[in-house]
């Protein structure tokens, strides 16, 4: 796939680039995916990013999978609901998280492609949480169990968002359980977690201090300027990244023809500015994105993330962060070991 850069959109015989007046921009070849999908209204972009993630670095080696969100919305929604049943309400639902956790939960539930199970495309998380809450409510007050109170889940997800494929499903001609298909897709100790925060050693292992990681997932921590080196080698080595940060900014706001920079007033981009951003809570936890390209415009490097907003948004489904914006509101990357190397 080939990107016309000036405008984040793919190139084409049909698609001319809308490069501002004065810009150079310097063409690059993205890395290949899956379809751009929408989250919809669901906090589900870390689910989707990491997915995508994994889909990229299949099809870079020539294995073609597209896998399903839905399917993971649903055993995330299950075991939530148990957890507030168990505590009589106190701990709310909630399907926020961080890239990793998605890693966590296709080991523990597995995972099946996107045909089995797809995205119902008028669903509302936010409204099914709720009707969860509320049926959780119900099984509490009539303390009910934990098996009748899976039914009763169950019931509802079906008629919500379909139902769930058979126990085993199908890939080009393979069979598979959930189990075996995740880990055909992703196999323990896969991919590497990277924080960079001076408030714990370098090249030491922490749980990020983030209200999204809920199941207290370690990062490996090195300096900004080795984790953008990563990021870099892993795209210019064709393997994508999955990005997760801040987008609470003016720049990401309000970007310029699908460009992202930082305000001037937050230049330069250091170790230490990165931190006094984070321990102020300026930089927050804000969305996860694939890496997929890099690319030079006017001879500064900008990021060409592939997000999860649908194709309509953005420069289909694309926007362009700059080196300094990742380098300032990175939280975290996950990356295969294998770009590592």
């Amino acid at each position: 796939m080939t990107l016309c850069i000036c405008s984040c959109q793919y190139k084409s015989s049909h698609t001319s680039c809308n490069t501002p007046q004065g810009s150079v921009v310097q063409e690059t070849k993205l890395i290949s995916t899956t379809p751009v999908k929408n989250q919809g209204k669901s906090p589900l972009c870390w689910a989707y990013a990491m997915l995508a993630t994994m889909e990229s670095e299949h099809i870079m080696k020539g294995d073609s999978v597209n896998l399903s969100v839905a399917y993971i919305a649903r055993m995330i929604l299950q075991e939530k609901a148990v957890e507030y049943y168990f505590s009589k309400g106190t701990k709310p639902i909630s399907m926020r998280g961080m890239a990793p956790m998605l890693i966590h939960y296709i080991n523990k539930y597995g995972i099946v492609p996107y045909d089995s199970y797809e995205d119902k495309k008028d669903i509302d998380m936010r409204v099914l949480r709720r009707k969860v809450e509320f049926l959780c409510r119900n099984a509490i007050a009539q303390q009910i169990g934990i098996e009748k109170l899976k039914s009763r889940l169950n019931r509802l997800f079906d008629d919500e968002m379909g139902y769930m494929p058979a126990k085993t499903v199908y890939m080009l001609g393979a069979e598979y359980t959930p189990e075996e298909f995740a880990n055909s897709v992703c196999f323990p100790g896969e991919y590497e977690m990277l924080t960079s925060f001076t408030h714990h050693p370098f090249g030491e292992r922490f749980a990020l201090e983030t209200p999204d990681n809920q199941t207290q997932e370690v990062f490996l921590n090195v300096p900004i300027d080795q984790l953008m080196q990563y990021i870099r080698n892993a795209i210019s080595h064709g393997h994508p990244v999955c990005w997760e940060g801040d987008i609470s900014e003016e720049g990401f706001r309000h970007p310029r023809h699908g460009f992202v920079d930082v305000l001037p007033s937050q230049l330069p981009t250091t170790q230490a500015s990165r931190q006094r951003e984070f321990e102020s809570l300026k930089t927050t936890d804000d969305h996860v994105m694939e890496i997929i390209g890099m690319i030079s415009k006017n001879h500064r490097n900008y990021y060409v993330c592939r997000n999860s907003w649908g194709n309509h948004w953005g420069k289909a489904g694309h926007i362009c962060l700059s080196e300094d914006y990742l380098r300032l509101k990175t939280i975290a990357a996950v990356i295969s070991k294998e770009a590592l190397k």
